[in-house]
């Protein structure tokens, strides 16, 4: 009483029932290719993420690095001066002596310009 209907597969007759099984092959075959399509979409997808993340926190610590030298200068720098702060002001005193003790004649300048007009003056240079 039940009623096969059979295919025609080139030179192959397949049942309906059979059909209906290679149908159902088939959309599973589909569906998992999709899932693995799907994973290995989520898998590359995760990677890219990984390494753009990296790349972030890669240059993040080399600008808290740059940061961390600045401070440390502004810091040597600061203690450099506060250390030097006693020698500089000896020095500078030193230095104002010493231009109140120079006369003219002294200064380079002058002894440049009468260097010259002594040159000027001579008529054979040998």
């Amino acid at each position: 009483a039940s009623r096969v209907t059979v295919f025609s597969l080139g030179n192959r007759a397949l049942s309906a029932e059979l059909m209906l099984v290679l149908n159902a092959i088939v959309t599973l075959q589909r569906w998992w290719r999709k899932v693995i399509a799907f994973k290995s979409r989520t898998e590359a997808a995760t990677v890219m993420q990984s390494y753009i993340r990296g790349c972030i926190c890669r240059q993040k610590a080399k600008q808290y690095a740059h940061h961390a030298v600045v401070i440390q200068a502004h810091w040597k720098g600061y203690i450099a001066r506060k250390h030097a702060k006693g020698k500089l002001l000896d020095l500078r005193l030193r230095i104002q002596n010493a231009a109140a003790n120079v006369h003219d004649g002294m200064r380079i300048i002058n002894r440049l310009i009468a260097a010259l007009k002594e040159l000027k003056c001579m008529k054979n240079v040998s």
